[in-house]
């Protein structure tokens, strides 16, 4: 595989290109992820993925397309939605006194699955997923972690 994505922190995934599309280093891309389509950055397979991918190769992920000035601009615009996602869960969180600290918030380029992560240093997982899914009606969570917070053991 010439490309990869990095999906989450220091994990890059192989993309399934058809022969048809002309990619370049650092462009937009969309994505078909298991959470949906995403919105990731081109990077040419270097040494340092290749070592990585000796130890363990994800599975390819499928390319859906480049993304034009109309993507980018609904790129901007959901950035500014994963903000405004982070603080109001962050105000609910301290709220009900979870004991959580939320790191990153990220939507899919669809907006139709959004994803919290946070370390939590009690339990508070039930009651933040009730008023996570009472705030934004959503019949559905799913909890990740970033990688960088399972590599150095912050997350159990």
């Amino acid at each position: 595989m010439k490309f990869a994505v990095r999906i989450i922190k220091n994990q890059f995934y192989p993309l399934k290109i058809s022969d048809g599309a002309n990619l370049r280093h650092g462009q937009m891309v969309l994505v078909r992820t298991e959470k949906g389509e995403e919105a990731h950055k081109v990077f040419l397979v270097n040494s340092e993925i290749q070592k990585q991918w000796e130890k363990f190769k994800p599975e390819p992920i499928p390319f859906v397309r480049t993304m034009n000035e109309r993507d980018l601009a609904e790129l901007d615009e959901i950035k500014k939605l994963e903000i405004q996602a982070l603080y109001k869960c962050r105000e609910l969180a301290e709220k009900r006194k979870l004991g959580m600290n939320l790191v990153q918030t990220r939507y899919t380029f669809d907006k139709k699955k959004i994803t919290f992560y946070y370390t939590i240093t009690q339990i508070g997982i039930y009651f933040l997923n009730f008023f996570i899914v009472s705030f934004y009606h959503l019949c559905y969570i799913e909890v990740g972690y970033p990688y960088f917070l399972r590599e150095k053991g912050a997350v159990t």
